[in-house]
């Protein structure tokens, strides 16, 4: 998708704004007036946002380029049963033996089945788990797992938002944004500002 997907939804939603408009002048006697298509407004802002979702995904890719810190890590995962109990010492001998010294001890994980994004989560403190949100699944269907180091520890949910935006994750893709309104993600950030922008330029009363 590119921006004329956006002018699209932004022409359609200039015709639905000239009709409110008419609606409001008194019209010929035993005329009603036209009727508002509230819904389709309401739509046509949501396809607008997704016409411009990659616009901004391209345009911040060069800024989470930039908080990368030396190189990315890439690992094959440890060999696991595909089904039955789950060797939790496998893997934390896998963490402590086969992750390499990190050059910081705030970074972002993902889980990654071939090419495909599984799973992307965040670590502090260079302290990684074995359970918890890292489920059981997500090793089983991982190959690998795939490491960025970031300077600041402030940076780090800003960091994990950009990564979900850019590599789209299966697991990730269904949270919602509000999740990440504090860490002042810019992809975020500008999609609520022309959301904001949107529904007060064709607000209908």
């Amino acid at each position: 998708m590119r921006t004329k997907d956006f002018t699209y939804a932004a022409d359609r939603l200039w015709e639905i704004k000239k009709k409110w408009l008419l609606s409001q002048v008194q019209t010929k006697r035993g005329r009603k007036p036209s009727k508002l298509d509230r819904n389709r407004k309401d739509r046509l802002i949501q396809e607008a946002l997704k016409g411009i979702r990659p616009v901004l995904e391209r345009q911040y890719r060069n800024e989470f380029r930039g908080m990368i810190l030396g190189r990315i890590y890439k690992k094959k995962r440890p060999n696991l049963r595909k089904k039955g109990r789950m060797n939790w010492r496998k893997i934390n001998d896998f963490i402590k033996q086969k992750i390499p010294d990190l050059e910081t001890d705030n970074h972002i994980y993902a889980f990654m089945r071939g090419n495909s994004y599984i799973y992307i989560g965040q670590t502090k403190n260079g302290k990684w788990s074995g359970g918890g949100k890292w489920r059981s699944e997500n090793w089983r269907r991982a190959t690998s797992i795939r490491i960025f180091c970031t300077k600041r520890k402030r940076d780090l949910s800003k960091f994990e938002c950009l990564a979900v935006d850019l590599y789209h994750p299966e697991l990730n893709k269904n949270r919602p944004p509000m999740s990440y309104r504090r860490t002042k993600c810019p992809i975020h950030e500008k999609m609520w500002l022309l959301e904001d922008e949107l529904n007060r330029s064709f607000k209908l009363k």
